[in-house]
């Protein structure tokens, strides 16, 4: 196979689906897996949410690839939603804080 323009190269098919299935699947669902219960459910769920904005931004940066303008708008959409769900996940874990100690 061809590996593009970039890079002035050839490849087996076999090898390249190996790398793909390897370094892009099995290595970072691992990562994934051993890392979430070090930094705990909440900063593990935004990062999952998170990892496909900045698979978009990697491409259009790393790769020149274009980004449609619903695309540029869906990054919008999901990094307001990561703040949101932050701002308010860390709001309510302060009030709950300060109510443990009111009551007592």
């Amino acid at each position: 196979m061809d590996l593009g323009s970039r890079i002035q190269a050839t490849a087996p098919l076999w090898l390249l689906l190996a790398y793909v299935i390897a370094l892009g699947t099995v290595l970072p669902y691992s990562f994934f897996v051993a890392g979430a219960p070090r930094i705990g459910p909440s900063a593990s769920s935004v990062t999952g949410m998170v990892e496909p904005v900045a698979a978009s931004l990697w491409a259009w940066i790393a790769l020149d690839q274009r980004l449609a303008p619903v695309q540029i708008v869906g990054i919008g959409v999901a990094l307001i939603s990561v703040t949101c769900a932050e701002v308010l996940r860390n709001r309510q874990s302060t009030s709950e804080h300060l109510d443990f100690f009111v009551h007592e």
